[in-house]
């Protein structure tokens, strides 16, 4: 039988895969920001010279395109909800995928990661993301609002590169007052989409939606629920209707 280990409140403990029912939240982190119930580890993107945190995950897009390649950690975590890591650099004007990692252990408080870069991509060290369209958001600040889930959390001043393709077609800057201004009109536009619609459908915000009628409720729920847990993918959405 499989077995998985997990940690549990700073504990990491063995149980059979098959009676994974639920896990309690990791509060071991504090300086992170995930799409479940709690702040994730973040990949991290080289500008100008300095490694920092981003608040999207481009790679998803690209599991999402090819669900068999997602990788599956020794460790399980809501601290990586998403089940990795991923680290990424721009070089002329390309952003480029150098390695993706997952947890693999607990030791002494710290968790431990490896890579699995040549598992999903064999035989490349380096991959050119030509999947990816979309906005990259590199906090630039001090935090303004913390908040214990997904990546609600907001900054000071943020670094917003625009992706086409693959190719970081402009990059600008953002004021803690001008993004809240665009994530909520981000989300606005968002909720008019059929992928939100689709999402809401499967009850992949409020379990109870998926199927039968839903009440004014449900839906006054999923609204509130998805404007938090799904921001890293609204806000990195480019509307066709965008220049």
């Amino acid at each position: 039988m499989k077995k998985l280990w997990i940690l549990l409140a700073g504990a990491t403990v063995c149980i059979a895969a098959s009676s994974l029912v639920f896990v309690l939240r990791d509060y071991s982190m504090q300086d992170r920001t995930s799409t479940i119930a709690s702040p994730e580890f973040t990949d991290s993107l080289m500008i100008d010279g300095q490694e920092r945190a981003i608040i999207t995950n481009p790679l998803q897009v690209f599991f999402g395109l090819n669900p068999g390649k997602l990788p599956k950690p020794d460790v399980f975590s809501f601290s990586n909800a998403r089940g990795y890591v991923a680290t990424w650099r721009v070089e002329k004007d390309r952003l480029v995928l150098t390695d993706i990692r997952v947890l693999c252990d607990f030791i002494a408080s710290s968790f431990v990661f490896r890579s699995v870069m040549s598992e999903v991509f064999p035989d490349e060290k380096e991959v050119f993301a030509k999947w990816f369209t979309g906005r990259i958001f590199v906090p630039d600040g001090q935090v303004v609002d913390w908040v214990d889930q997904g990546y609600s959390s907001t900054y000071a001043k943020y670094i917003v590169l625009r992706v086409e393709r693959g190719i970081v077609s402009r990059v600008s800057t953002m004021n803690h007052d001008e993004f809240v201004r665009f994530r909520d009109a981000q989300f606005e536009a968002y909720i008019k989409t059929e992928e939100y619609r689709r999402g809401i459908a499967r009850g992949a915000a409020v379990p109870q939606m998926a199927g039968g009628s839903v009440s004014e409720k449900d839906k006054e729920q999923a609204r509130e629920m998805t404007r938090d847990l799904w921001v890293e993918r609204y806000t990195s959405v480019i509307f066709d209707d965008e220049q």
